[in-house]
């Protein structure tokens, strides 16, 4: 107690002292605010039709110069609704200065792009939530394949934990690759731009985590019968046998997760990049909810059936049939990968950034 106020006070000191030093910035509001306001005045205007509003004109006033960190969005064509919330109806919705009078009313095109640039990446968050599903097999089921799986090799015991580090070492093994042994080399032979498109890593990545799913299935199906045939819990077929699913896990995430992450963090603009990444890891909590939805849906399904074994339950994967379920998550990787191809990847094209290609570009010169 006796060191504690001193030092406490010198703390103190550090802070009050150095207070005239410091920068503030006053606040300028929150996007989530911005959204609302949006949203509230499109549905205040829902009755205004946009093919009329030739007579009206857009509120789109120039940013300030406290704003002058924040990039000026351009007004665009798609979702249109929203463009009801920066109508001027009336000359009264704005007062003397030109400001509007009630902001939940009339906002501005800026606020309204904003908005529109969120909307925006749902189609590919939807993807990306299909993609990290099959990660959180890796992460559950497959660890339980691993402790009833022989780690013996050599005399060496592998602790069924680490083959998570399989994921993670074939994702640094590619990025490692990718950035600074195909780049470099192709940089040397043509001055375009050769990065790997946003559009073709996804489909890379939903492939490998079908590729996962089928691989995995097949490796379970030959770990539980050479368990029953020999009746044992732990079964007599290698845990090595377990790597090239963990590994296309691992693909699965360097080519889709990072891909859509680097989409996110582009689509924005600066001022929302925080934004992006609660975006992006908001799609892997809704993932994880999702998964516990379909294995207690397959589990209640399955479980009435008293012929055959259930596909899930329990903490013995001889006496169900998780073959099976990854089949069924491997089909609806499948349906993710047509949904990508058929819709999702339209949003992809209307919606790149050509802030990406520039920073790409401003990479390369500086390589």
């Amino acid at each position: 107690m006796p060191y504690q106020l001193p030092a406490s006070s010198r703390l103190s000191s550090v802070f009050l002292i150095g207070k005239h030093t410091y920068i503030i910035t006053k606040p300028h509001g929150t996007v989530f605010v911005d959204i609302a306001k949006v949203v509230v005045g499109a549905c205040k205007k829902r009755a205004v039709s946009l093919e009329s509003s030739s007579g009206y004109s857009l509120y789109d006033p120039p940013l300030t110069e406290s704003d002058q960190h924040v990039e000026k969005l351009a007004h665009t064509d798609v979702f249109k609704f929203f463009d009801k919330a920066a109508l001027i109806t009336d000359s009264s919705e704005l007062d003397d200065k030109g400001l509007p009078r009630n902001s939940w009313r009339l906002c501005s095109v800026q606020q309204v792009e904003q908005l529109k640039l969120i909307v925006g990446l749902v189609p590919v968050w939807f993807t990306g939530i299909g993609c990290f599903i099959t990660m959180d097999q890796m992460n559950t089921f497959g660890l339980m394949q691993a402790i009833q799986s022989n780690n013996e090799v050599h005399n060496f015991k592998i602790p069924p934990g680490w083959m998570g580090l399989i994921s993670m070492i074939c994702l640094s093994a590619w990025i490692f690759i990718y950035e600074k042994i195909y780049l470099p080399q192709a940089r040397k032979r043509s001055k375009k731009n050769i990065r790997f498109t946003t559009r073709h890593r996804i489909n890379t990545g939903i492939v490998m985590a079908i590729l996962c799913m089928v691989v995995a299935a097949i490796v379970e199906r030959n770990r539980r019968d050479a368990a029953l045939k020999q009746g044992t819990l732990v079964s007599p077929q290698s845990i090595l046998l377990l790597l090239p699913q963990f590994a296309f896990s691992g693909l699965n995430e360097a080519f889709a997760a990072v891909a859509i992450m680097e989409y996110y963090t582009n689509h924005l603009p600066e001022t929302m990049r925080t934004l992006a990444g609660a975006i992006f890891f908001l799609s892997f909590s809704a993932s994880s909810y999702l998964n516990t939805a379909i294995i207690n849906l397959v589990h209640l399904v399955t479980s009435n059936n008293g012929k055959e074994s259930p596909w899930l339950g329990g903490r013995d994967l001889n006496k169900v049939k998780l073959d099976y379920f990854y089949y069924l998550i491997a089909c609806l990787a499948a349906l993710n990968l047509l949904y990508f191809n058929l819709f999702s990847c339209r949003y992809l094209e209307k919606h790149v950034d050509k802030r990406s290609e520039s920073r790409h570009e401003e990479m390369n010169e500086a390589a």
